[in-house]
């Protein structure tokens, strides 16, 4: 019995030695970045909207940024406080850039990753990089839509990339507002008609 107990108590020791869960509740409690399954007060959403909400990840230095998915697309809203007149369509590729990645969602078809740590919600400089993304100006508002990889940048920093795994169609709709609302879309079943409809009317 005391052998067990010894065995037991190194076990133990071990675990707490190696993996340090004190510093995990630490981190876990000083963590800045939180999900939250309310909608944020700085967000407005239709009652439709609502029916598809899954959570928001709130970040310290930029809006919060809420997920979405129903039958018919998986999509994202966020805030960027830009001059949406000023916004920038260009070529890929880009040359890349690293950093370091702040969070992340996995679409149906594919995944977007955030690096949201040098970030700043003042007025800034927009740039959607792409392959073959076709902008249409619609009653003020902006429609891109691409099959391919993009990228956003925000004062040259990449703050969103989306990387295809199956084949889709990808919306990113600027929604002129005070401060621009813009929304990720991922769908195989929604056409340009459909998703103007949806988001803009």
């Amino acid at each position: 019995m005391k052998k067990k107990i010894i065995i037991f108590s190194v076990a133990i020791l071990f675990v707490f030695i190696y993996f340090r869960p004190d510093k995990m509740l630490k981190a876990l409690f000083q963590y800045k970045d939180f999900l939250s399954t309310e909608i944020p007060k700085t967000y407005k959403i239709s009652k439709n909207e609502k029916k598809s909400f899954i959570y928001a990840s709130e970040y310290e230095n930029f809006y919060p940024i809420l997920f979405f998915r129903n039958d018919s697309c998986d999509y994202l809203l966020f805030k960027l406080n830009f001059n949406i007149n000023k916004l920038k369509i260009t070529d890929f590729p880009s040359g890349s850039v690293l950093n370091t990645i702040s969070g992340g969602y996995t679409f149906t078809s594919g995944d977007v990753n955030f690096y949201l740590n040098e970030t700043k919600k003042e007025f800034s400089n927009i740039i959607i990089n792409g392959n073959a993304i076709e902008k249409v100006n619609f009653k003020g508002n902006i429609i891109c839509e691409t099959t391919n990889d993009f990228e956003i940048f925000q004062d040259k920093q990449r703050i969103f990339y989306y990387q295809a795994q199956l084949p889709s169609k990808k919306f990113i709709i600027i929604k002129k507002d005070i401060i621009p609302l813009v929304y990720i879309i991922e769908t195989n079943y929604l056409s340009r008609e459909d998703i103007i409809n949806k988001f803009l009317k």
